[in-house]
């Protein structure tokens, strides 16, 4: 009897709050039970001044109506249709949602809630308007995750997010489905089997709204907390730059969670999120490994990282997941048959593929580069030459022939180099033409001798891959300064110096690139010997000098 009369009390104030409510958190931080909370007044509630006066007007207006008429009716409802109910304060409650400000007050659910706090849970989430891509992957994360010990945690939508679930339940696995609506309603309608094999599997269908809560727009976003909260990670498999399931991923961030994404084929709409999320710091997700191999050392017990990776192996992908989605209807809304084709991006057609890359057959793109990648391929492929043959081959390629025209990679490389290195480039020339006669008219002596000439004259060159030192700005060069010869250096080290953390790490990214410092292990950079330099870059006056003024 004192368990239905708190379950009331939790029912009341949940109702009372809506979903997504921070207040009742704060409310049971203050007054320690629920009982307490509803044996408050609400005249009372203008002298709390831990809540800001909003918070005042919706306390108030809840302790108002202490009627638990409603609340019983609700209760009634889960006892007819088998739903179940665990509260904030009780030990079934998933920790990891008690960490969230906004922690739903009460969950009800059908199936049976994992320990999740004991198991590695991953959330699985993508567009709706899934490509056949994105159904491949999908299913492989959930398959490969729940293979390797994982449960996997969804919204049931259409697409991406259920064929996910199927792929975990086909391995074998567990699922979480969070509803946006009432666990009693099959929500999308199409996922009646999914419903039911979720269910049969042993997994659980959750959500925070009572029964007979219809879905709305406005619930998903709100619902989508509880999916990453109740995830130790997140992979976010496909979708464009405005989709859902970014809101998972911003979820995911901000709690604290581990954020994984697919990467897509660039220029695609349907990888726009995923690349988006990778570029700004996400991990890239190719298998289910990915993601497993980064908490084996927590879940020591439950991750197997063989299991995984044999159950990938034994895997026929697209076959697997195109029998699952012809069984149970994942796919996306009113696409012309269930592998979700006309949906790739939200566009009606499917993109044709490139034709033959010799024959620039493809609309809109010069056939010169498909030539140009065709001649390429060809040279990379051919076999082997004999050294004579070779010698024959290059001195015929340094005769000048005004017939054949320069490829495109050719005249790039030129107009670099002249652009760069208009001296080195004069001057490799001259001793390249000057090698050429004395080879065609000296023996072998004349030939060494000309070689040892024409190698120091190199060393006078600048070195290539010294040239770009001149590209440098003033804190980059400053940051060169600033670390002494074959001493290995930490960025932390450089920032004593004067200079952020930004400034030094993109420093160092232009000083390795020009060549001027070497990254070694552990973090460290090594400034390269100064015998070793073309030119002076900075004069250790001049960085005092700037070092003052800044």
């Amino acid at each position: 009897m004192e368990r239905m009369e708190e379950l009331l009390h939790w029912i009341w104030m949940a109702e009372a709050l809506g979903a997504g409510s921070r207040l009742g958190i704060v409310l049971l931080r203050e007054f320690g039970t629920i009982g307490k909370i509803y044996r408050q007044k609400a005249e009372s509630v203008e002298k709390w001044k831990f809540l800001n006066r909003k918070e005042q007007n919706v306390a108030a207006e809840m302790l108002r109506h202490k009627s638990l008429e409603p609340a019983e009716k609700i209760l009634q409802k889960c006892t007819e249709l088998g739903i179940r109910l665990v509260h904030y304060e009780e030990l079934g409650y998933p920790e990891s949602l008690r960490s969230l400000p906004n922690a739903p007050l009460l969950l009800y659910y059908k199936g049976n809630l994992p320990l999740i706090d004991k198991r590695f849970t991953t959330a699985v989430v993508g567009t709706r308007k899934m490509s056949d891509y994105g159904r491949n992957m999908a299913y492989s994360m959930g398959y490969g995750l729940a293979a390797g010990g994982a449960v996997v945690i969804s919204g049931m939508a259409l697409g991406v997010d259920s064929m996910a679930m199927m792929g975990a339940l086909d391995a074998g696995g567990i699922t979480v489905g969070v509803l946006g609506c009432g666990v009693d309603i099959v929500y999308p309608r199409e996922h009646v089997q999914v419903y039911r094999r979720i269910l049969e599997c042993g997994g659980c269908i959750l959500s925070e709204y009572a029964p007979g809560t219809e879905p709305d727009g406005r619930h998903f976003p709100v619902r989508n907390r509880i999916i990453s909260g109740l995830s130790d990670a997140g992979v976010v498999v496909e979708g464009d730059a405005r989709s859902g399931s970014l809101i998972t991923a911003k979820h995911l961030i901000y709690q604290g969670r581990k954020l994984f994404a697919v990467p897509g084929q660039v220029g695609v709409p349907g990888a726009e999120g995923p690349n988006n999320l990778i570029r700004d710091g996400a991990l890239p997700a190719v298998t289910a490994e990915d993601i497993l191999c980064e908490f084996t050392y927590m879940f020591p017990d439950s991750i197997h990282m063989g299991a995984a990776h044999q159950a990938y192996r034994r895997l026929n992908l697209e076959n697997a997941s195109r029998q699952t989605m012809s069984a149970t209807g994942v796919g996306a809304r009113n696409s012309r048959n269930y592998v979700g084709e006309g949906t790739y991006g939200g566009r009606n057609t499917v993109p044709e593929p490139p034709g033959d890359i010799t024959s620039g057959s493809v609309t809109g793109v010069p056939a010169w580069i498909y030539a140009e990648t065709a001649q390429a391929v060809s040279r990379s492929e051919a076999p082997v030459m004999p050294e004579a043959a070779r010698e024959e081959t290059v001195q015929a390629e340094q005769v000048p022939d005004t017939g054949k025209k320069k490829s495109v990679l050719e005249q790039l490389r030129e107009n670099l180099r002249k652009q760069q290195n208009p001296e080195t480039e004069q001057t490799a020339k001259t001793a390249g033409a000057k090698k050429t006669v004395k080879a065609s008219t000296s023996g072998k002596t004349e030939k060494r001798q000309t070689e040892k000439s024409s190698q120091k004259d190199t060393e006078k060159i600048q070195p290539a891959h010294k040239k770009d030192t001149d590209m440098l700005d003033e804190t980059e060069l400053r940051v060169y300064n600033s670390m002494k010869p074959n001493v290995p250096m930490m960025p932390d080290e450089l920032v004593a110096n004067g200079f952020s953390i930004g400034q030094v790490m993109a420093a160092m990214t232009s000083l390795e690139m020009a060549g001027v410092i070497e990254a070694g292990s552990g973090g460290y950079f090594l400034r390269t010997d100064p015998d070793d330099l073309p030119v002076v870059l900075v004069e250790d006056t001049e960085l005092e000098d700037n070092t003052r003024h800044d």
